[in-house]
């Protein structure tokens, strides 16, 4: 049995190519199960974000399992699974372990030292538990790589500042409309995971906060969602209806594009006509979708500036510099945790073989005092009693080393020969 895991990150990939494996919380539904369903995969979980997606594995084999994944992720982007190669990592047993200790870390972010990243580690196995997909190796991964994840941020300083796309959008933002979006007026189409962050970003802001002109609008494809978000703002978000974004186009400063979408929600042709009847005034279009929210054609109407991921992601590259020193300090963190892991991991892989050596022991004193059942019989029942107590304390007190040696030499190539032993020398 081996630990798997197989994905590809944004930044390694084109935007347009990428988006063709984002999984959408409207189908990780349908891969979990589908995943699942495989004879070759015992559990299995998804960590799908604007970031990266990567798929987590149990594989009863480890060839099959990881020629399944690679068939399932190729059919679902609708590519040729030889070009996998070319941008997929795999990664095997502690490997996978240490990627997603960094990944939590934040340290394989391109906003290094980014928070969410947290909150969709946690999510991830949520959800794959809710499906029926994720079982106790799975769940103990994950729940170490959020530990691991917590202590990283409390010890080091990796994620002072600007931590997320989200906040990073709003500072860029904020720099190009004169270092302050309080008289903007700023639409955010999109009330999921990235477009939840850019409103919360906004809110935090201090050069955010509402005057004179400035208003808040937020769309999404369902209104009720867009409702609840907005209502959970201290800024007077207003909610308003798709069938309101051209008008709203008309009077907007700053549009944020989050929508997640399959297709781009801002095109050339709707964007055209809204440019004629503003007359030259400066709009910025920021396109944080994977796939693109916004058609790049969209970047040549006048008076129109384009901004993507990329984008982002290289404006924010300096801003980090102070947190790189820390890496150091992550990598040394995560170290300790990755040991720790391994120690956790194999003890409890010993528990099994130290429940089957006790078992074994009770088994034979069992036999042994049926065997002399009949002696035993003309004893007074009080030391029958304590025949009973003193077989019991010879096996526990036979069987005390062994264990012990085994649980501490977990985690160690010794500890792999001594179960190996065990197992020979109890025939277990």
């Amino acid at each position: 049995m081996s630990l798997v895991a197989i994905g590809l990150a944004q930044q390694d990939v084109a935007v347009e190519e990428f988006g063709r494996f984002k999984v959408s919380d409207e189908d990780m539904s349908k891969v979990l199960l589908t995943l699942s369903g495989s004879p070759y995969l015992d559990e299995v979980a998804v960590l799908s974000t604007c970031m990266r997606t990567e798929i987590y594995a149990v594989a009863e084999r480890f060839h099959d399992g990881v020629g399944e994944i690679h068939s399932f992720l190729a059919g679902f982007a609708q590519v040729d699974v030889d070009r996998l190669a070319d941008f997929a990592t795999c990664w095997i047993d502690d490997a996978v372990a240490g990627h997603l200790l960094a990944v939590a870390g934040g340290i394989e972010s391109p906003v290094l030292g980014e928070t969410e990243v947290l909150g969709q580690v946690r999510r991830a196995i949520a959800r794959a538990q809710e499906e029926g997909s994720a079982g106790p190796v799975l769940a103990r991964l994950f729940r170490h790589a959020v530990e691991a994840g917590k202590r990283v941020r409390t010890e080091t300083d990796i994620s002072r500042g600007t931590t997320s796309v989200a906040h990073a959008a709003v500072d860029i933002a904020s720099s190009e409309c004169g270092g302050s979006l309080s008289g903007a007026v700023v639409v955010v189409i999109g009330a999921g995971e990235v477009g939840s962050g850019v409103v919360r970003a906004l809110d935090k802001a201090p050069n955010c906060q509402i005057s004179g002109t400035g208003r808040r609008v937020l769309l999404s494809r369902t209104l009720e969602r867009s409702r609840a978000l907005a209502s959970s703002s201290e800024r007077g978000w207003e909610a308003c209806a798709m069938s309101s974004l051209q008008d709203l186009l008309g009077c907007a400063d700053v549009v944020i594009v989050a929508a997640g979408a399959r297709e781009p929600v801002l095109t050339l042709r709707l964007l055209a006509d809204v440019v004629r009847e503003r007359h030259g005034r400066p709009l910025l279009v920021m396109d944080l979708g994977v796939p693109r929210n916004v058609e790049p054609a969209v970047g040549a109407l006048p008076g129109v500036a384009l901004l993507d991921l990329d984008d982002v992601h290289s404006a924010v590259g300096s801003a980090v510099s102070g947190r790189r020193r820390e890496i150091a300090r992550v990598r040394a963190i995560l170290d300790e945790e990755m040991e720790r892991y391994r120690v956790i991991t194999s003890e409890r892989s010993a528990a099994p073989l130290v429940k089957a050596l006790r078992q074994h022991g009770e088994s034979i004193r069992r036999s042994e005092m049926e065997r002399y059942r009949s002696q035993l019989a003309r004893l007074p029942e009080g030391d029958q009693e304590v025949v009973d107590a003193l077989t019991r304390s010879l096996v526990a007190k036979l069987l005390h080393t062994p264990t012990v040696r085994l649980k501490e030499a977990a985690a160690t190539s010794r500890g792999e020969r001594l179960m190996e032993a065990l197992r020979s020398l109890f025939d277990l």
